[in-house]
C-alpha cells in the first residue's frame, strides 16, 4: 500500500512539473504600432486684400506641426502643434500698398506635418484693389 501511495504521489508531482514548465514565461506583445494619418480641410484658403480669419480642419490620430514660411509674416497660424484632432486658425493682416499703388497678390504654403507625411495649403490673399476717382468741371 505504501508503494501504491508513493508512484502516486510521484506520478503527481511529474504531471505539476510538466504542466508548470511547459514553455518559458511569456513576454507581453509589443503594442502594434499604427501607422500615423493626416488630412486637412480645405486644401487652400482665398482670404479677402480686407484681411481675415479662416480655419484649417486637422483630422489625424498623432502629434501634427504647423510650419509657416518666415517671409509670410502678413499671416498668423495658432496653434502651431497639436495632438489628433483640431482645428488651426489662419488670419491674414489687411494687403494694403502704399499710398496710391495697389498691394500685389500675396500667396504663401502652409505645411501641416504628422511622422513623414506632409499636407500643403496653399494661402492666397487677393490684391487691393485701387479705384480712382475722376471729376469733371
Amino acid at each position: 500500500m505504501k508503494l501504491k501511495n508513493l508512484f502516486y504521489v510521484l506520478a503527481a508531482a511529474a504531471c505539476l512539473t510538466a504542466v508548470s514548465c511547459e514553455g518559458e514565461p511569456q513576454e507581453p506583445d509589443e503594442p502594434q504600432k499604427v501607422d500615423a494619418t493626416l488630412k486637412v480641410d480645405p486644401s487652400s484658403l482665398s482670404i479677402s486684400s480686407a484681411g481675415e480669419e479662416k480655419s484649417l480642419t486637422v483630422t489625424s490620430n498623432a502629434d501634427w506641426s504647423v510650419t509657416v514660411p518666415s517671409d509670410a509674416s502678413w499671416l498668423t497660424v495658432s496653434p502651431l502643434t497639436g495632438n489628433g484632432n483640431g482645428t488651426v486658425k489662419v488670419k491674414a493682416a489687411a494687403n494694403v500698398g502704399p499710398e496710391g499703388q495697389a498691394a500685389p497678390e500675396r500667396s504663401a504654403t502652409i505645411n501641416v506635418g504628422v511622422e513623414g507625411k506632409e499636407v500643403k495649403v496653399n494661402v492666397v490673399q487677393s490684391p487691393e484693389a485701387i479705384v480712382f476717382v475722376v471729376s469733371g468741371e
